[in-house]
Order: structure tokens, then sequence, then C-alpha cells
């Protein structure tokens, strides 16, 4: 009888060993599919609410609305997003033409314009893709639109603290999310109830930009709010919108 129940015993034991490390296994792999920008905000108490792609080419076209409608029709093709001719918005004057088209995918919200110049040779795209939560889908549609074109692609993060911070306390958490970013930071700025950090991180593409004499590739910012709450932004290389 004995000797029954020490090997129930060590069954349980070899049992809740083997489902410990399972688990761990499980978290492990969840940690690392994980954004390194979704870490970021992780490290400071913040949850993500919004990653956001900017990407824009220059293309060449003809001069003629029929011609951008047929390249954005095409580029919807590609990322397997219905192409609804009767979406697509056009603007016309003396000098320019535009057309426009938005797509709402469950959680992913598009936005797409070309536009020429009448008297020129090309054309500029944008494309400016939002989705909740980490960018895994944002990367998928970038690699796509690489294969069409030479891109640019600015990429924004946004999350929520609720904290009550000061200058102070603004500083040592963007601090804190560069530390886990391995990236070495430039400068501070601080303007009311804002502040914001660049820096430059070696292994990080696209390229970096040029602020202040020094290089920059990543750029976050926090803002308070009087409810106690703290907007937390991160921009590849650089924040493009107001914050």
């Amino acid at each position: 009888m004995l000797k029954k129940v020490m090997t129930y015993l060590m069954l349980f034991a070899i049992f809740s060993f083997l489902g410990d490390s399972y688990l761990k296994n499980c978290i492990a792999q969840q940690t690392q599919i994980r954004s390194p920008y979704y870490l970021s905000f992780a490290s400071i108490g913040a949850n993500l609410l919004e990653s956001r792609m900017d990407c824009w080419a220059k293309i060449r076209t003809s001069r003629n609305a029929e011609e951008l409608d047929q390249v954005l029709e095409h580029l919807l093709n590609l990322l397997k997003i219905p192409a609804d001719m009767n979406g697509f918005l056009h603007h016309e004057n003396e000098d320019i033409i535009t057309v426009e088209y938005s797509y709402n995918l469950n959680e992913l919200n598009f936005y797409f314009l070309l536009q020429t110049n009448k008297k020129g040779d090309y054309s500029n795209l944008l494309v400016t893709i939002t989705c909740k939560g980490d960018d895994q889908q944002l990367r998928y549609y970038e690699n796509q639109i690489g294969k069409l074109y030479r891109t640019t692609v600015y990429y924004q993060y946004r999350g929520v603290l609720s904290a009550r911070l000061d200058t102070d306390g603004q500083q040592e958490l963007l601090n804190i999310m560069f530390t886990n970013l391995h990236a070495t930071p430039n400068d501070v700025y601080t303007q009311g109830p804002t502040s914001s950090l660049t820096g430059f991180k070696p292994s990080l593409k696209p390229d970096s930009v040029m602020v202040s004499g020094h290089p920059c590739n990543i750029q976050a910012a926090i803002r308070s709010s009087e409810d106690g709450k703290n907007i937390v932004y991160l921009g590849i290389p650089l924040l493009l919108n107001d914050y």
C-alpha cells in the first residue's frame, strides 16, 4: 500500500513539473512574439492601445484620374482589400488630381491617398493603417506594399498610463522605455504637460534622421491630462502627428 502511494506521489510530482514547464514555455513564447515596442509600454505599466503605420512612396504615373484609380485598385488587390470603385473619392483643381479610399476590416483601419501633379511625371502614394494592439499585422502589409514600391515607413504606438506624473516623473519613465529598448537617449523636450525624448538604437531600421545634430531613429513622449491619465507615444523613427 505504501509503495503504491509513493508511486502516485512521484507521478503527481512529475506531471506537476511537466505542466509547470509547459506553462512557462508557453509564456516565454508569447513574450518572444510580442513586439519590443509592446514590451516597452509594459515596462512602465502602460497599456498599448493602438499601433499605426504611415507608408509613402513616389511612383511614376500618367497625369489622369483613370490611371490613379488603376494603381490604387492594383494595390488593393495585392493587399486583398475589396476595391469598391464607388468609394473612391476624387478631387481635382488646376494643378492636382487626388484619389482617396478608406476601408475598415475588423480592428484594422485603412486609408489610401494618391496624388499627382498634372505637370509632373510622378505621383505620391500614402498608406496609413491603424489597429488595436501590437503591430504584427501592420508588418505584413508593409512587406506587401514593399513588393511594389520603394517606401518610407514610420510607425507610431499609443498607450495609456494611469498615474499622477510631474515633469521629472515623465522623463524617468521615458528613460525606462529607452533602457528596455536598448536605445541611447539624445535630447529631452518639455512643453507644458508633455515631455519627449529622442534617441538612437543601432540595430533598428529604418535609417536614422538627424535631430539637433544627432542621429535619431526613435522618439517617445508622455502627455499628462488633468484626470490623472497619461497618453504614451512611441515613434519609429519619429512621431509624425501632434501629441
